[in-house]
């Protein structure tokens, strides 16, 4: 019914009713409610089902009050053209602060512009991944921005995020998809 197999299909499941209440029927239904959340947003959601088994450690790490944003931030990432795991290591960079900061300092001097990645910090603090990522991509300057980068510039932008050159490219490229909230545009 999730478009995935038994075994992820158990996994994810089992992991959601650790980090929910306890139950199988409420795991069930947030997996329910991200599948349908994926269709109305144009994504396949086999693979956003697919995106939280893979990651459920994510799931278990942020724990029931982030159940909901961590199934949203699966078709964030989707819709970003990465998967949960591209964001988790964004989320982690940035929850990294000593590493965070001094990146964040090298890569403004880079830019020869300030970056503050305050706010996607706290976002991602909150476990709002899919926020958290967007938020860092405006602080970037967006596609635009991205593309006038030289190629040092796009490295340094990449290892302050915890990312390949490769996966940020994708996600600037996409980021239109999503409103500076993190919803999604209509």
């Amino acid at each position: 019914n999730m478009g995935i197999s038994v075994g992820e299909a158990a996994k994810l499941t089992s992991t959601l009713a650790r980090v929910t209440d306890g139950s199988i029927e409420t795991a069930q239904n947030l997996a329910a409610s991200t599948k349908e959340f994926a269709k109305q947003n144009g994504v396949v959601p086999s693979e956003a089902i697919r995106d939280m088994a893979e990651n459920s450690e994510k799931f278990a790490e942020y724990g029931a009050n982030s159940a909901i944003e961590l199934s949203k931030a699966a078709v964030q990432a989707r819709k970003l053209g990465v998967d949960m795991g591209t964001l988790g290591k964004v989320t982690d960079s940035l929850l990294d602060f000593e590493s965070s900061i001094t990146n964040e300092l090298e890569l403004s001097a880079m830019l020869g512009k300030n970056i503050n990645l305050n706010q996607a910090r706290a976002l991602a603090y909150e476990g709002k991944m899919g926020d958290a990522v967007k938020e860092t991509i405006k602080q970037l300057g967006g596609r635009d921005a991205f593309n006038k980068m030289d190629i040092y510039q796009k490295r340094e932008a990449a290892k302050t995020l915890g990312i390949t050159v490769d996966e940020l490219s994708k996600m600037t490229e996409n980021m239109d998809k999503l409103n500076d909230d993190g919803t999604f545009q209509k």
